[in-house]
């Protein structure tokens, strides 16, 4: 079998080969990060353009040598995903980021109301795990067990709303929250639903006295089931579903 001969590109020196390759690649304004397409483009009079790859998809020793050549000369982008024409707005909000921001603390407060109300379904062991897996929160874990054991008023686990806002926007209670929740689920299914219904019921007592559920009432399963990575905004798409879920009277709220 005869081998086929080498292009001639290849025997210039690799030095000139890699000025030729940051030349093809190079964008005099750089490249822009497209949270739609969740891709680098080029941008030209406002429109995002795919990068061309022609060069790239000669040959696979072409590939490997240009392999981070265009984020090394070029400059890199990323923009807030706010725009207006983010999709349409909701409640006023026209970004899909402010949005999203909006649900995942609908979301956390629901799930913190099914939590603290299936408090009674949680064992010894059920919080020794959350406490192992998220040791920088199992505190209040700890907390939400002993308020069921001792009888303590319901208010797990912020008596006067001191850390609300820190407890919201913790990435790890958020995870740990969600950890603790599938356990009781797990463990104990059909007294978990029975209960955790009364977190989108009205006239619930909420923490910080809040009367009105964010959700109606049917999407009990759904925001339970919900789970969310806070630096990645779903699409238009997704976050519609879940706002179709919310209650309309928030809106006038």
């Amino acid at each position: 079998m005869t081998q086929q001969p080498q292009s001639p590109f290849f025997r210039l020196p690799r030095e000139i080969r890699d000025l030729i390759y940051e030349f093809y690649v190079y964008e005099d304004e750089g490249y822009f990060y497209d949270y739609e397409a969740r891709k680098m483009q080029l941008r030209s009079k406002g429109l995002y353009q795919r990068v061309s790859l022609g060069f790239i998809y000669t040959c696979t020793q072409v590939a490997d040598e240009m392999k981070g050549v265009a984020f090394k000369v070029n400059t890199l982008t990323f923009r807030t995903g706010a725009s207006e024409d983010d999709g349409g707005e909701f409640w006023g909000l026209k970004s899909r980021a402010g949005r999203f921001r909006c649900l995942l603390a609908y979301t956390f407060w629901t799930k913190f109301e099914m939590v603290r109300i299936t408090g009674s379904l949680a064992t010894r062991a059920i919080v020794d795990e959350v406490a192992r897996k998220y040791p920088n929160v199992g505190l209040w874990f700890e907390l939400l067990l002993r308020e069921w054991t001792w009888g303590w008023p319901g208010d797990w686990p912020v008596p006067h709303g001191g850390y609300a806002v820190d407890l919201a926007m913790s990435e790890f209670f958020r995870d740990a929250l969600n950890y603790c929740r599938e356990l009781i689920s797990e463990s104990k299914s059909s007294e978990f639903t029975a209960l955790a219904s009364d977190a989108l019921t009205p006239g619930h007592r909420y923490i910080k006295g809040i009367t009105v559920p964010a959700f109606i009432e049917s999407a009990t399963d759904s925001i339970a089931r919900w789970k969310a990575v806070p630096w990645m905004i779903p699409s238009n798409h997704d976050l519609k579903l879940t706002e179709s879920l919310l209650r309309s009277s928030l809106s006038d709220a």
